[in-house]
């Protein structure tokens, strides 16, 4: 708050106050008579001035098989090195995914792997006691998918010679500029990160199990973004997709929402919950039932997201995302882009959000397959009984 005296009618007052680059803030004018009446101005959204400072972003080279995803506690200590010989606060110098040292992205959460995992062993349990149940006709076919199998990788390992074997993994950081500077003048910050002392500090962490990269850093244009196709859902088994297109490079993010799929898990007990509620209600008055609903009712607070994200590239403006989600559920989603910029939150440009609901696969109903080996196999027995009793009515008479 800045206080100011005005002394002659018609005088103008000044204040200043600190802010952050393209920060947007909303100002109130508050005015008070020296007979002490007090007035205040309508609120006005106010944008600070842009200090010139753009993201940087630093390109490791390693010949040896680095993974952004699981080896991202190693990047994120080189993250922190970075920042510390940058002598800036560690959450300047980011991954690719906006994490930065102690402070890992959430996009990175290790819980939608373990579903995949949970999902595959199901599918090859499922798998194992079909095989086991199928029969001669089964093992027919097996035998025929074993040697197309067989087929496949001969044909594959004819052509290995013409497979490309990769011998450089590429990891980004990204140093975003200083907030708070008057002016900022990115390109001392590209000069730092291509010094022998930026190595160095690389090397420290890196060099013993993944050798020494080569380093490259340059500044980010940020282009202004916009919806070209704006994104639309398809069903899919066990996911939803959703996909569109953009004007210009940048980051799409899309999440469907957690607070779902809890309700949908939890639909018989809130089922239950409400007749006890409205037992309640009839015994003990309409007022205490209000509570207990109001009690009951999820917080909008409380509503997450599973998020992912797609890069788009000035060569292919689209994009596509599979979110996974319960056979049959109705999943709200929402999607939002950004320039290119990792850090959704301070990235330049931005879209509008876009949302809306779309369900995924219903459930499939079981195949007919074996009932109707079954039925053969009963229709088989049957005719070799009545076969044998023939015979058997032959011989006596």
């Amino acid at each position: 708050m800045c206080m100011v005296a005005v002394t002659a009618e018609g005088a103008k007052s000044t204040c200043s106050f600190e802010s952050e680059s393209r920060g947007a803030y909303n100002v109130t004018l508050y005015c008070r008579t020296i007979e002490n009446w007090f007035y205040a101005s309508a609120v006005t959204a106010v944008t600070a001035p842009d200090n010139g400072g753009v993201p940087v972003e630093m390109t490791l080279t390693y010949s040896k098989a680095i993974d952004v995803r699981a080896d991202n506690a190693v990047i994120l200590n080189v993250c922190g090195a970075m920042a510390e010989f940058l002598q800036v606060p560690y959450n300047r110098v980011q991954d690719e995914f906006g994490g930065s040292f102690g402070n890992p992205s959430p996009m990175l959460s290790g819980k939608k792997a373990e579903a995949t995992k949970e999902a595959s062993a199901s599918a090859e349990a499922s798998a194992s006691v079909e095989a086991s149940a199928s029969g001669s006709r089964r093992l027919q076919e097996a035998s025929a998918s074993a040697e197309a199998s067989a087929s496949v990788e001969a044909s594959a390992s004819n052509s290995t010679a013409n497979v490309t074997v990769q011998t450089e993994w590429a990891v980004s950081l990204f140093v975003q500029p200083d907030p708070r500077a008057a002016t900022v003048d990115s390109s001392t910050t590209v000069a730092a990160l291509t010094a022998d002392g930026a190595l160095a500090a690389v090397n420290a962490v890196t060099s013993k199990d993944y050798g020494a990269p080569t380093v490259a850093a340059a500044t980010i244009a940020e282009a202004a973004v916009a919806w070209d196709a704006k994104p639309t859902g398809a069903s899919a088994d066990k996911a939803i997709t959703l996909s569109g297109s953009m004007t210009a490079a940048g980051y799409v993010y899309c999440g469907t929402k957690k607070a779902r799929l809890l309700q949908e898990a939890s639909a018989s007990a809130e089922a239950s919950a409400s007749a006890e509620a409205s037992a309640s209600a009839e015994a003990s008055g309409s007022a205490e039932a209000s509570a207990s609903a109001s009690a009951e009712a999820p917080k909008e607070k409380e509503v997450e997201w599973d998020v992912m994200r797609a890069k788009v590239t000035a060569d292919n403006l689209k994009f596509s995302l599979t979110l996974p989600g319960a056979e049959g559920a109705s999943l709200d989603w929402m999607c939002i882009g950004t320039s290119l910029n990792p850090n959704a939150d301070v990235a330049r440009f931005k879209t509008v959000e876009v949302t809306g609901q779309t369900s995924t696969n219903p459930k499939k109903s079981a195949p007919v397959t074996s009932g109707s080996e079954a039925d053969s196999d009963s229709a088989l027995m049957t005719s070799l009984f009545a076969a044998i009793i023939m015979m058997v009515a032959v011989f006596f008479y």
